[in-house]
């Protein structure tokens, strides 16, 4: 492969900027453009920082440390060396030139890990935990993608494979030599290594809600009557005025969005428009907004006015959370309270007393969103959930293959029969590990990366 270099740190002025390079040609590229105290690059032990200087012919450019990783102890497998510049956009994008001018080029987004997958340093599994690390939202989440990076889940789906392609073996061996009496292929035990296949599929498959929502967020909407205090709400948990408060009703008529993590979970929050049943125009138009949102919301936060009497609009919020995953936050609690509590808690799965003003209760908010989303603790620190969707959809492929292969069995059909469907569902697994996954695929998955990994 020819030799590749990108900038592999933020493009923004910092105390120190990496440029990663990687091909065979790397060492004899970067060492005519760096100047070492002593000895070269050429002769450099791997792994080791040396103190050099980049240079343009007379020109002296930075003084850098250049680290040497030779192949296949590297992250890519093969000859790569990092120079730590100081962070001057100007002078990583200069050094950029100058190698480009001696024979690299610019890399492709992804390249660097691509190489790594191509190169037999990780899986396609843990290439993309590379990524869903960098662009990780919260700690849970970066915890969730180093686990797969250091090939947990890789294990496992291996391991499926491999039973896929045992089981399909014993297939094939019995119809070719049909008079030895192989055991491994009569019915009930086919029907018991499928089963214990599915089995193992299905569990994956179902950890995707809750890896969905760790990798992506909870959709959260915060709807309530007017003035219950949902704007309040939203800044308490973020931490800083978001959303303009006021003691006006009506004061939200369009969505403010925004980002925090609560328990560990990262929640995609929406303060809506108060639903009353009186409104002007604009403000039924935000009400309109706030119903839909409910429609494909993870999570509702449904605000209740504790300083007051259940109102008409109160049991509208109400009906509207039925078949919802919703909590039910009683807000204004360091205020008398006429609320009828008993009521509200047999309306909701959760409820919590809060004071959004002061910040109290917004802990045993975030216990109660913890509980809800990384109840699987075993799962969840084993790292065996699954967050990505051409996952998600490959595996419900094979699960369903391996069904088809069940039912053929069952119905009393030849286990060679069932021996197309094996073949399919063990192609489905090896699209998610990599051993069976398309060209296409590949530059499509890294294509999605940041320059410079």
């Amino acid at each position: 492969m020819n030799t590749i270099c990108a900038i592999a740190t933020a493009r923004a002025a910092a105390a120190i900027g990496t440029i990663r390079v990687s091909g065979s040609d790397c060492v004899s590229i970067c060492s005519k453009i760096t100047r070492l105290k002593k000895g070269s690059l050429e002769t450099s032990k791997s792994a080791v920082m040396r103190l050099a200087v980049i240079h343009d012919g007379k020109d002296e450019i930075d003084e850098v440390l250049c680290t040497v990783f030779r192949a296949p102890a590297s992250y890519t497998g093969e000859d790569t060396v990092e120079i730590n510049c100081h962070g001057s956009l100007s002078i990583l994008e200069r050094v950029i030139k100058l190698l480009i001018k001696n024979g690299a080029r610019y890399a492709q987004p992804g390249e660097f890990t691509k190489r790594a997958f191509l190169n037999g340093k990780m899986d396609l599994i843990q290439a993309e935990a590379v990524g869903d690390l960098i662009n990780s939202h919260s700690q849970t989440d970066a915890a969730l993608a180093l686990r797969r990076m250091s090939g947990s889940l890789s294990g496992e789906f291996n391991a499926i494979f491999d039973a896929l392609i045992s089981l399909n073996t014993d297939i094939l061996a019995y119809i070719d030599f049909p008079d030895e009496g192989l055991t491994d292929v009569e019915p009930q035990t086919v029907l018991r290594r499928l089963k214990n296949i599915k089995t193992r599929i299905l569990k994956l498959e179902n950890s995707f809600n809750t890896g969905s929502v760790i990798h992506n967020g909870a959709d959260t909407v915060i709807i309530g009557a007017p003035n219950v205090g949902k704007s309040t709400l939203l800044n308490a948990v973020l931490g800083y005025e978001r959303a303009i408060v006021s003691d006006i009703a009506g004061t939200t008529r369009d969505m403010v969005s925004e980002r925090a993590v609560m328990g560990g979970v990262t929640l995609n929050l929406c303060d809506t428009a108060g639903i009353r049943e009186k409104a002007e125009q604009i403000e039924q138009r935000g009400i309109e907004i706030a119903r839909q949102s409910l429609k494909t919301a993870d999570l509702v936060f449904a605000v209740f006015d504790g300083s007051k009497t259940i109102s008409d609009d109160d049991r509208k919020i109400i009906e509207l959370c039925k078949g919802k995953t919703a909590v039910a936050v009683i807000n204004k609690c360091d205020l008398p309270q006429s609320i009828d509590k008993e009521y509200i808690r047999g309306s909701f799965i959760q409820t919590v007393d809060i004071s959004a003003v002061n910040s109290d209760g917004i802990d045993k908010l975030a216990e109660i969103v913890k509980d809800m989303f990384l109840s699987d603790k075993v799962s969840v620190e084993s790292g065996m959930l699954l967050t990505n969707t051409r996952h998600y959809e490959r595996a419900v492929r094979a699960r369903e293959l391996v069904d088809s292969a069940i039912a053929t069995v069952e119905h009393g059909f030849t286990p060679d029969l069932a021996s197309v469907d094996i073949t399919s569902a063990a192609s489905e697994i090896g699209m998610i590990t990599g051993n069976t996954v398309s060209d296409k695929i590949i530059d499509e998955i890294f294509s999605k990366f940041c320059v410079g990994k």
